[in-house]
């Protein structure tokens, strides 16, 4: 072969192995199916998830929080300074501003805010109906909060909760709290009180979602409060205002919540939060204890020292007995059978029956020795028999 021949031959080698290597390095695209007009990666593997747009981290939810209590602040001081901005633009007064109006932009950061809230409890309720142990159906209370926060949305915007009062008052010629709302706040408060009960024990489960609630319950009360008219007179407008305030604070805790919880079931899912178990731990415990059995190398190697011990243990339980029962006692007894129950104390058994223990107060042992340790005794008993002959 010439040697032309082997240079082209190992030149076609090494062009071989460069492009086997850059194909590993660089990974190619599928090219499209025939008639199709996307490539593989609009496929819906290749897109988030409704559970991605769920914030992970805890800044996320502080900034949240700036956000949401920035809005609010600026609605509270445009609403205090409504009247000098219109002096200052020149033009008339500023109505849109009121946060106890309807169609203001009070009431549309609130319908946005519940909004939000019913998709969470939703995408909730999607995550938790698959948990094994929830025997009772518990997660359908999910869908009851979504259902309530979708109808408390429209009606932010719609205000069908005042034709409502007056339709009632008018009805019943009986009204309480300013401007009839009675008839409105009496049923929402206990739909929402018994949801609250119910969705109480799952944010349990997460700090952040439980912390968020106890501030969205408190919220919603000051609002109560100041719709009875319990509370808001004598007050100063600032005071005021941030009264008026508190059910803008209470929807947005009550996302916080909502969307912290479906944070922690997610998480959840993804086997990325620890429970304790009690099972495994009983079980972990019971394993991690020693298996208590008869070490054959504590056992006496002659005769004399089986007698020893049995003497010395016959001793120690005549002491024992005798601290608790003086007339038990082998030479104290009246029966007059001393020598007797001395060789009794001391006598020599090879394990074939259980001893009793009559001298304690625990129940009599049952375990017997195997059979490995009968055959030494009896070899033991054996070598003492030898050794006294």
């Amino acid at each position: 072969m010439s040697l032309g021949t082997r240079d082209r031959r190992r030149r076609i080698l090494s062009e071989e192995v460069r492009g086997a290597s850059v194909d590993t390095q660089q990974p190619t695209i599928a090219p499209p199916a025939e008639g199709s007009r996307y490539t593989d990666a609009a496929s819906i593997e290749n897109h988030p998830q409704i559970t991605d747009f769920i914030p992970r981290r805890f800044r996320s939810y502080v900034i949240l929080i700036g956000i949401g209590g920035g809005i609010i602040s600026a609605l509270v001081v445009l609403q205090l300074r409504a009247d000098q901005i219109a002096a200052i633009l020149g033009i008339g007064p500023i109505e849109n501003v009121h946060l106890d109006s309807i169609s203001r932009l009070g009431a549309w950061f609130s319908s946005v805010l519940l909004l939000g809230t019913s998709l969470v409890a939703w995408l909730v309720y999607t995550l938790r109906r698959h948990r094994i142990n929830d025997y009772r159906a518990r997660y359908r209370i999910w869908i009851g909060l979504s259902g309530t926060c979708l109808l408390l949305s429209i009606n932010m915007t719609a205000g069908l909760h005042i034709p409502w009062s007056r339709a009632m008052s008018s009805l019943t010629g009986w009204t309480a709290f300013q401007d009839d709302s009675v008839w409105w706040i009496a049923p929402v408060a206990l739909i929402v009180t018994w949801i609250g009960f119910r969705i109480a024990p799952d944010l349990v489960e997460s700090r952040v979602a439980i912390l968020a609630f106890l501030a969205a319950t408190a919220c919603y009360t000051l609002t109560i409060v100041q719709h009875a008219g319990w509370m808001g007179h004598g007050l100063s407008e600032m005071s005021f205002l941030c009264l008026t305030s508190a059910a803008l604070f209470g929807h947005l805790f009550l996302f916080l919540a909502v969307t912290s919880y479906a944070r922690y079931l997610v998480l959840d899912v993804q086997g990325l939060v620890q429970h304790p178990n009690c099972k495994a731990t009983r079980k972990a415990n019971r394993q991690s204890i020693p298996n208590k059995k008869l070490d054959l190398s504590d056992l006496p190697n002659s005769s004399d020292d089986c007698l020893a011990n049995a003497r010395a243990s016959g001793k120690s339980r005549r002491t024992d007995l005798s601290d608790r029962n003086p007339a038990a006692v082998p030479g104290r007894s009246k029966s007059g059978n001393r020598k007797e129950q001395v060789s009794k104390s001391t006598e020599w058994v090879d394990g074939s029956e259980p001893e009793q223990n009559t001298y304690d107060d625990d129940p009599p042992r049952t375990r017997h020795l195997s059979k490995t340790e009968r055959k030494r005794l009896r070899k033991l008993k054996e070598k003492a028999r030898q050794r006294a002959a």
